[in-house]
């Protein structure tokens, strides 16, 4: 299961458009743990969002457990 949530709206806008560009999901697998997808994992994006529109999802850091 996954959930997306960020602060404000363009926060959520860069959470969704993460967890649906495949280039984003591969550059999260190239981060993670090798055994990341067998684990929890949280994922801290950071977003530009200028006159309320936000820019590309970066990953900031990824946590697993």
């Amino acid at each position: 299961m996954w959930l997306a949530a960020g602060v404000a709206r363009g926060g959520t806008v860069a959470a969704g458009e993460f967890l649906v560009d495949p280039h984003r999901l591969e550059e999260l697998a190239r981060q993670a743990p090798k055994d990341w997808s067998h684990k929890n994992v949280e994922v801290v994006l950071e977003t530009q969002v200028i006159d309320g529109r936000s820019g590309p999802p970066r990953i900031d850091e990824v946590y697993t457990w």
